[in-house]
């Protein structure tokens, strides 16, 4: 992620806070798969940006890890081990040290300055992941997802798109397709053989589709929103050697 996203967070964090309450339904969602995961574990909620698709409260220990320091600055809740860093290497968590890793609508914003970067950098995150989990953890990834053709599509304006948001200074974002995504976890994380889960996070109502760089500019309903919101568990074999 570039000093750019840094700062764009940094200045979006009060929006940004905002804009998430129409993200309310799919948190409930996510929940509901999630916090049986939680009990008695060491979670690391990755890019958390002061909201929780869980209740903390029933993990042992959460530490919550963003990039904005303006971002964690929001998380209220007590008890929460709040970290400033990057995802892509999880400086300051220790090797097999976490139960459960959660990135929440947060992938789409770790990205490269070209396509072959952006790739990579999503197996760095994956293989960092790995590192810091415990033998027997979980992996969770909550994303938005694009139909193949939109995928496709979207490869091919990858540079118009990040040479705009570079201007604006936005930090680029870049969704998967599902296929693409569970291949990539597929191959950087020892999933318990045919354990990998996947649940449709339906969408009703209103939606900030642009939360995560433009928050509060509008409101579109759910139906008009090109992407789809998937949950994946990924239960990390017992027995992998790192």
């Amino acid at each position: 992620m570039s000093e750019a996203s840094r700062e764009q967070f940094d200045r979006i964090a009060d929006r940004y806070h905002e804009a998430a309450e129409s993200w309310n339904g799919l948190y409930e969602q996510i929940a509901v798969h999630v916090n049986p995961l939680l009990a008695d574990k060491v979670v690391l909620d990755v890019g958390n940006g002061g909201h929780f698709a869980y209740d903390p409260a029933i993990a042992r220990r959460v530490i919550a890890l963003d990039i904005s320091a303006e971002m964690v600055a929001r998380i209220q809740l007590p008890g929460i081990a709040k970290v400033v860093g990057d995802a892509r290497d999880l400086t300051g968590i220790d090797d097999a040290s976490v139960d459960v890793i959660a990135f929440v609508f947060s992938l789409h914003h770790i990205t490269g300055r070209n396509l072959q970067e952006t790739f990579s950098t999503l197996d760095r995150v994956l293989a960092s992941a790995q590192r810091k989990l415990r033998p027997g953890g979980t992996l969770v990834i909550a994303e938005p997802v694009l139909p193949g053709w939109l995928f496709r599509l979207q490869t091919w304006v990858f540079p118009a798109s990040h040479a705009l948001l570079e201007r604006l200074r936005v930090g680029m974002i870049f969704f998967y397709s599902l296929r693409q995504l569970r291949e990539r976890i597929a191959a950087r994380v020892p999933c318990r053989r045919g354990e990998m889960r996947t649940f449709p996070l339906p969408v009703k109502g209103r939606i900030d589709p642009l939360g995560g760089s433009f928050p509060g500019r509008i409101s579109i309903p759910s139906w008009l929103h090109p992407l789809r919101y998937r949950l994946i568990t990924v239960p990390v074999a017992a027995d992998f050697e790192r």
